[in-house]
Protein backbone atom coordinates (compact mmCIF):
# COMPACT_ATOMS: atom_id res chain seq x y z
CA UNK A 1 0.00 0.00 0.00
CA UNK A 2 1.51 3.82 -0.91
CA UNK A 3 1.03 5.71 1.88
CA UNK A 4 1.80 9.05 0.22
CA UNK A 5 3.26 12.25 1.46
CA UNK A 6 3.33 15.74 0.73
CA UNK A 7 3.74 19.42 2.30
CA UNK A 8 1.10 21.61 1.97
CA UNK A 9 2.39 25.28 3.00
CA UNK A 10 -1.14 26.80 4.81
CA UNK A 11 -2.00 28.34 8.08
CA UNK A 12 -5.09 26.66 10.07
CA UNK A 13 -6.91 29.84 9.54
CA UNK A 14 -6.43 30.27 5.90
CA UNK A 15 -7.60 26.24 6.02
CA UNK A 16 -10.83 27.01 7.94
CA UNK A 17 -11.19 30.10 5.89
CA UNK A 18 -11.34 28.37 2.45
CA UNK A 19 -13.80 25.66 3.98
CA UNK A 20 -15.52 27.84 5.52
CA UNK A 21 -15.44 26.99 9.18
CA UNK A 22 -13.66 27.46 12.22
CA UNK A 23 -10.28 27.86 12.93
CA UNK A 24 -10.66 26.10 16.12
CA UNK A 25 -12.30 22.98 14.17
CA UNK A 26 -9.54 22.89 11.83
CA UNK A 27 -6.81 22.65 14.44
CA UNK A 28 -9.18 19.86 16.35
CA UNK A 29 -9.38 17.96 13.00
CA UNK A 30 -5.60 17.88 12.37
CA UNK A 31 -4.89 16.91 15.55
CA UNK A 32 -6.36 13.90 15.95
CA UNK A 33 -4.95 13.09 12.32
CA UNK A 34 -1.54 14.32 13.86
CA UNK A 35 -2.43 11.46 16.79
CA UNK A 36 -3.04 8.78 14.52
CA UNK A 37 0.07 9.50 12.33
CA UNK A 38 -1.69 10.75 9.23
CA UNK A 39 0.06 14.17 9.52
CA UNK A 40 2.28 16.37 11.20
CA UNK A 41 2.24 19.80 11.68
CA UNK A 42 4.62 22.30 11.45
CA UNK A 43 3.94 26.26 11.94
CA UNK A 44 2.17 27.15 8.80
CA UNK A 45 2.87 23.65 7.45
CA UNK A 46 1.09 20.42 6.91
CA UNK A 47 3.15 17.44 6.02
CA UNK A 48 1.06 14.64 5.03
CA UNK A 49 2.90 11.30 6.20
CA UNK A 50 -0.29 8.92 5.47
CA UNK A 51 -2.34 9.96 1.93
CA UNK A 52 -3.79 6.57 1.81
CA UNK A 53 -5.25 6.80 5.82
CA UNK A 54 -6.88 10.57 5.03
CA UNK A 55 -8.38 9.20 1.25
CA UNK A 56 -10.00 6.43 3.56
CA UNK A 57 -11.65 8.97 5.86
CA UNK A 58 -12.56 11.41 3.30
CA UNK A 59 -14.57 8.32 1.45
CA UNK A 60 -16.06 7.21 5.26
CA UNK A 61 -17.03 10.93 5.70
CA UNK A 62 -18.79 10.94 1.91
CA UNK A 63 -20.59 7.96 2.32
CA UNK A 64 -21.92 9.45 5.63
CA UNK A 65 -23.07 12.55 3.97
CA UNK A 66 -24.75 10.72 1.51
CA UNK A 67 -26.90 8.94 3.71
CA UNK A 68 -27.82 11.90 5.06
CA UNK A 69 -29.43 13.49 2.38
Amino acid sequence: ENQGSAEVSVTHQELADSMGTYRETVTHTLGGFQDNGLVVLERSRICIRAADGLRKIIASAGGRRAAES
